[in-house]
């Protein structure tokens, strides 16, 4: 059966940019890169104009510049390489250059490093040689750039659909899917979505993450009313509706399904260790500053729902009842994001908390497997999440971690780790204290960890495009 064509919203991806990806970033990241890899059929990556109230094709620049971010930033050592002779050309040289000398030199270099192949097509053209490729790659991140893009060893050959608007032609939605797995309230008009289907055979598949804003909406920065809204938008408009979670599935089913009357069904799948396919995997880049401490980590966006004043407070206790050589640090992995002003301030301020509370942002993947490898144990005190990717990737990487007794979290950890609630303060510095001051209980725990069993890394994109052709079988198609 001939495969249908798949349109994937890149507009969060884009909105993004070169910032290192967290939560539901990696996410659609992870999706895009499998679908490049394993989708045998035709592929349009489409973003949202909010001005225009439509989608249009991303453009050939956007999607090498997403490419690059994808396949090229998350590699610090081996892949750049792959296309060195790039790095000695300006924009305007290669833009200059005989396209046969170039694609003669290039074709030489990448023999000579054993590259059997690089990517053929970006954003629909297909390229007659390295040179073309070369002119848009450099042209996507500028002239002068000093780390240019590494695509990998992926041929998208002819697949990207491209027109300005590709949905305004009807049979470009005929029997095609839109996969949509980004933070669409933020952009999202939805009547446009239900024009999308009107009078065609256009599908949506939506990944939910979490009801979190409806359930908690003191944990969120927007009205709850405009995430409701935008839960119950979607709840219609989407044919394949699939959670992070069988906790996301059951929340999203009783707070928007059920209550709205809409009879449809929830898929779940965990989600796997991204860190797992970076090139870090196999080469661990060392934090200089932690290679002589012991440490405990928390990879988490610093905001109130993440809770990091609770392991503060608990750093202050452990800091002013034992030696401080006797505490290891507490090394804090992610971005400020909001509400964070009482963590901030008790960082700088607190002097017994100097040289003990260490805050990372923008760690590449290569660090970030060495900081889960290293750390004596990591912490997940969350009120609450629609998953636990840190608390998965820790256990994935041998090293135990304490969680709250959040449902998805303890879903994303097996049911193997403590779990303790969020708000009881002495149960933590209780747990934390003998887990720093006994080796035995360290030890034990440890022991435990070795029991979690890693998601494969295609389990939930594929059951994703599993559902998506089950649904079109299911209707004759």
């Amino acid at each position: 059966m001939k495969e249908q064509t798949l349109f994937i919203d890149i507009t969060t991806s884009l909105k993004w940019g070169q910032i290192t990806a967290v939560g539901i970033v990696r996410v659609e990241h992870y999706i895009i890169r499998y679908v490049l890899e394993n989708y045998k059929g035709p592929i349009g990556f489409v973003v949202f104009e909010s001005s225009a109230i439509c989608y249009r094709s991303a453009a050939q620049n956007e999607i090498a510049a997403m490419l690059q971010y994808i396949y090229g930033m998350s590699s610090e050592a081996s892949k750049p390489t792959k296309i060195e002779l790039m790095r000695t050309l300006t924009y305007d040289q290669v833009r200059s250059m005989s396209s046969d000398f170039f694609d003669a030199r290039i074709k030489t270099r990448l023999a000579e490093m054993g590259v059997p192949k690089i990517i053929t097509s970006v954003g629909g053209a297909t390229f007659k040689n390295a040179a073309a490729i070369a002119s848009v790659v450099i042209k996507a991140i500028g002239p002068n750039s000093s780390a240019l893009p590494t695509l990998g060893d992926v041929t998208i050959a002819d697949r990207q659909i491209q027109s300005f608007e590709p949905f305004r032609d009807k049979k470009n939605r005929d029997g095609a899917w839109l996969l949509i797995a980004g933070f669409t309230w933020d952009y999202m008009h939805y009547p446009y979505l239900f024009e999308l289907k009107k009078n065609s055979e256009m599908k949506i598949a939506h990944v939910i993450y979490d009801t979190i804003p409806v359930d908690f909406p003191h944990f969120a920065p927007n009205v709850s009313h405009l995430y409701h809204r935008h839960f119950v938008e979607v709840a219609h408009v989407a044919d394949v509706l699939y959670a992070i979670s069988e906790y996301s599935a059951s929340r999203f089913t009783e707070a928007v399904l059920k209550p709205n009357l809409i009879d449809k069904p929830i898929a779940a799948c965990g989600l796997p260790d991204f860190l797992s396919q970076c090139d870090g995997a196999k080469s661990p880049k060392p934090i200089a500053s932690l290679t002589r401490s012991k440490f405990v980590a928390y990879c988490s966006t610093i905001e109130v729902r993440k809770n990091h004043l609770l392991l503060i407070n608990i750093w202050d206790r452990l800091l002013r009842t034992y030696p401080a050589n006797q505490i290891p640090k507490l090394v804090l992995v992610g971005k400020w994001g909001w509400a964070f002003e009482a963590v901030k301030n008790q960082i700088e301020q607190n002097p017994v908390l100097r040289n003990h509370v260490v805050v990372l942002s923008n760690l590449p993947d290569a660090s970030l497997v060495w900081l889960y490898q290293n750390a004596q144990f990591t912490v997940f005190p969350s009120f609450t999440e629609g998953w636990g990717l840190a608390a998965a990737e820790s256990l994935n990487w041998g090293t135990p971690v304490v969680i709250s007794d959040a449902p998805a979290l303890n879903e994303a950890a097996q049911g193997l780790m403590p779990r303790l609630d969020p708000l009881e303060f002495s149960a933590w510095l209780q747990t934390i204290e003998e887990l720093i001051t006994n080796p035995e209980a360290l030890a034990a725990l440890r022991e435990k960890a070795k029991e979690f069993s890693p998601l494969p890394i295609e389990n939930f994109a594929q059951g994703l495009l599993d559902l998506m052709a089950n649904k079109k079988a299911s209707d004759g198609q």
